[in-house]
């Protein structure tokens, strides 16, 4: 009967470490992004909108990623990029092969990326 309760408090705790970490693992921020996206066709002006998620200390101990990165280019795609390196005060942004896709400036917030609609170059407004 002292093992079950024993037992029963080790899975109640690791439950809640669990949703700990699953819930406040990270940290989003949303931008709005003003510039110009450049493709073979010409550049033409272009708003986009992103939201970065910086993790929490705790997830460098199973990952290398500092976070991820979510893009909307209106009436285009969706994407995500992930892993994200800090790099002085750039997060360089990665894409699913490992490569390099663009980066953000956590001190200007200007953005330079390469999307599906070609490379996009602006400045950021925190909405969030």
């Amino acid at each position: 009967m002292k093992a079950a309760k024993y037992l029963g408090a080790v899975l109640l705790s690791a439950l809640g470490l669990y949703l700990f970490v699953v819930n406040f693992s990270s940290v989003a921020s949303s931008f709005e992004c003003v510039g110009n996206t450049s493709s073979p066709q010409g550049s033409r002006p272009a708003t986009i909108y992103i939201k970065l998620e910086k993790y929490r200390w705790w997830v460098s101990l199973w990952s290398e990623s500092i976070g991820s990165l979510h893009v909307e280019v209106p009436d285009a795609s969706i994407e995500y990029f992930g892993p994200i390196v800090k790099v002085g005060d750039q997060f360089q942004i990665i894409d699913g092969h490992r490569q390099l896709k663009g980066h953000f400036s956590a001190l200007s917030n200007m953005l330079s990326l390469g999307t599906a609609s070609g490379i996009f170059d602006g400045s950021c407004t925190r909405k969030q």
